[in-house]
């Protein structure tokens, strides 16, 4: 049904007209906006909500989708836990909710995601001094993931892929280092390191 259909149809210009006469009284008096209809199956359907009372859920769960995100949940579960029809759409919403806060709460989930991404290289620790190469692998994941929120990879900087190449192979040679001679120091390592030109 085009517009002008709508238009023509004596009962859906009647209730468009009403919805219309209660959007102008809800702008100048301050009540309750009218909610929203269609004509469904040969009738006019109204909305069990209005457009705010969807606008406040809608912004409720994507604040809850952004809590879950801080909390390690992964996209796809906050997406069935909320009702998102997928992971990457949670993504983008949290993302596009992200934009819109104020700059001390982007910060705050910053520093928040900062301490999670601590948290794991700690617990990668050990298995890194016994040279296991999963772990070195997620520890340069997790670097990478930490340069991204702290902007490092910005435009702005001029930072090289050389960097990230002197770094791959500093954290490997430290690897096989500690796993031949578990019983080296720090300082020792980092003078091997040194002499051999990786650091």
């Amino acid at each position: 049904m085009t517009p002008k259909d709508k238009e023509r149809d004596p009962e859906y210009a009647q209730a468009l007209k009403e919805y219309r006469e209660a959007e102008d009284a809800a702008q100048r008096d301050g009540t309750p906006k009218p909610r929203t209809f269609k004509r469904k199956g040969g009738e006019i359907v109204y909305s069990e909500r209005t457009a705010d009372e969807v606008r406040l859920t809608s912004a409720q769960r994507v604040a809850r989708a952004a809590e879950l995100r801080v909390q390690r949940y992964s996209w796809d579960t906050i997406a069935r836990e909320l009702g998102y029809k997928s992971g990457d759409v949670a993504r983008k919403a949290v993302g596009r909710h992200m934009a819109r806060l104020p700059m001390e709460s982007v910060e705050t989930l910053r520093q928040s995601e900062l301490e999670g991404l601590d948290v794991a290289e700690v617990a990668l620790a050990d298995r890194i001094r016994q040279g296991d190469t999963r772990a070195i692998e997620a520890m340069l994941k997790i670097k990478h993931h930490r340069a991204r929120l702290t902007r490092l990879y910005d435009d702005r900087l001029s930072v090289t892929s050389d960097v990230s190449l002197v770094v791959v192979q500093t954290v490997t040679a430290t690897a096989q280092l500690l796993k031949t001679h578990p019983e080296m120091t720090v300082e020792e390592v980092a003078g091997v390191l040194m002499v051999e030109g990786s650091l």
